[in-house]
C-alpha cells in the first residue's frame, strides 16, 4: 500500500489552535491502525498527517511531510521499524521528533534495542495502547504551554 499523506490545510479557529501536534502513523494492520485513527482523532490538538505501511513508505513521508511525533510498530509489512528509528536519529536539519514505539513484539530485548536507537516511548499493544492517546494528549498541551510562554 502506497504511503498516505494528509497535506490539507487546517485553517486556525479559536477551538483549533495555529499549531496541532502532527503524528505519522507507521503501522501495518489495517485494524490497528484504524483503531488509531479514531482514537487520536479525538484528541483536540493532535492531527494525523499520514500513515504508511512499510519502512520505505515511512521514510517517503518523512522526507515528505513535516511531523512531530511518529507511532511505530516494529515488525512492518516490508522492512523493519528499527530501520525507520535509526533514520529518524540519523544527524539531519530535521527537527527532533518524538517516537512512540508501539509493538506486539514488547521483550526486553525490542525494548532495549528501541531505546538504544532513540526512541521516547515505547508500548505494548496488548497492555499500553491506551498510552499512546495519552502521550500524544500530553505532547500537544507541552506544546500548547510553550507557545503560550514564548
Amino acid at each position: 500500500m502506497p504511503v498516505i499523506v494528509n497535506e490539507r490545510a487546517i485553517e486556525p479557529t479559536p477551538h483549533r489552535p495555529q499549531r496541532r501536534l502532527r503524528v505519522l502513523l507507521v503501522e501495518d494492520s489495517p485494524l490497528i491502525r484504524e483503531r488509531l485513527i479514531e482514537s487520536i482523532s479525538d484528541l483536540d490538538s493532535v492531527d494525523i498527517v499520514g500513515h504508511a505501511d512499510t519502512a520505505a513508505d515511512a521514510l517517503s513521508a518523512l522526507r515528505r511531510v513535516a511531523c512531530d511525533a511518529v507511532v511505530l510498530d516494529l515488525q512492518l509489512k516490508a522492512g523493519h521499524g528499527f530501520n525507520v528509528l535509526a533514520a529518524l536519529r540519523t544527524p539531519s536539519d530535521r527537527p527532533r521528533v518524538t517516537v512512540i514505539v508501539l509493538t506486539s513484539f514488547a521483550s526486553k530485548e525490542y525494548r532495549d534495542r528501541s531505546m538504544q536507537l532513540g526512541a521516547d516511548y515505547f508500548f505494548d499493544k496488548a497492555r499500553d495502547y491506551d498510552r499512546v492517546s495519552e502521550v500524544l494528549e500530553e505532547l500537544a498541551l507541552g506544546r500548547a504551554r510553550n507557545r503560550g510562554s514564548g
